[in-house]
């Protein structure tokens, strides 16, 4: 009897989060640094994936680790195709079959899962608390947060006053980047801003890149007061202002994929009687 109620116990202990790992089918990567990160697998090998909501590949490998897996790599190609399937459980089906290779010299991930993958889940980061993770289902509260509508095809779309339709890139690791129209009035606008540049890596960019950057203290991105943030010409060819990673560090956020919704609320309190530069391009 003490044995049969031993394994009760650990039953209603147990069931439940083996439960949420079998319905969610992704392990998040906590806590979040830069880009989110997930686990996957390959060949029985596990890999920590970011989370980029700005790719429209379902999952890519970099060439290192595609090597590390035994697929063989011509460097110097934008993308090729591999052997490998990634899959974000152990034994369950492959989310990519012959994922394909992109370039990359400087990666810090095995890869990336893109947004046609992540769509399907409802996603919650919160860097703030050092976390995200994902949910069968939002919770009801949140339905009381601010929130916008999400495009329903092609890349992750929303609405932000000011600037129009915006898209969400979580790999992208500052907060608001402007195509060359935008980016151009922005400077016309602020000609004494302070301009900086930035290099970096990046498959959408198709390798290196450089780009100017602004910092500015105080922005006032439609409903949300931001802080300390960059503003910065786009760093590959879309005719969209780019929202980016950094936005996070201030924003907790549910992105509801199934549903199409975004919810968000600041974690920082505006700063009172500091003028906010508000971005109307």
């Amino acid at each position: 009897m003490t044995r049969i109620c031993l394994l009760l116990l650990a039953a209603v202990v147990l069931l439940p989060g083996c439960r949420t790992r079998l319905d969610m089918g992704i392990s998040a990567v906590n806590p979040p640094e830069r880009m989110p990160e997930i686990h996957a697998w390959s060949k029985g090998e596990k890999l920590t994936m970011g989370a980029d909501t700005g790719s429209r590949l379902p999952a890519a490998v970099f060439p290192v680790t595609a090597m590390e897996l035994g697929a063989k790599v011509r460097w110097g190609k934008p993308q090729q195709p591999s052997p490998l399937d990634i899959r974000l459980q152990k034994e369950k089906a492959p989310v990519q079959e012959n994922c394909p290779v992109i370039h990359s010299f400087f990666a810090t991930t095995d890869g990336l899962i893109g947004w046609p993958v992540l769509r399907r889940y409802v996603w919650h980061l919160d860097y703030a608390g050092g976390r995200h993770e994902f949910r069968e289902k939002l919770p009801e509260t949140v339905r009381t947060w601010d929130s916008v509508a999400v495009s329903e095809w092609g890349p992750p779309m929303v609405h932000v006053d000011g600037l129009g339709e915006c898209m969400l890139d979580s790999g992208a690791p500052h907060a608001v980047y402007l195509p060359p129209d935008k980016w151009k009035r922005f400077m016309k606008a602020y000609p004494n801003a302070r301009v900086l540049q930035f290099s970096g890596d990046s498959p959408a960019a198709g390798g290196y890149f450089r780009i100017a950057v602004v910092p500015v203290p105080r922005l006032q991105l439609g409903r949300l007061q931001l802080e300390d943030v960059m503003v910065c010409e786009s760093f590959f060819n879309t005719p969209h202002v780019v929202l980016g990673n950094q936005i996070l560090n201030q924003v907790e956020v549910w992105l509801d994929g199934p549903n199409r919704r975004l919810y968000f609320r600041g974690n920082k309190p505006a700063t009172a009687g500091q003028k906010a530069l508000s971005l109307s391009v």
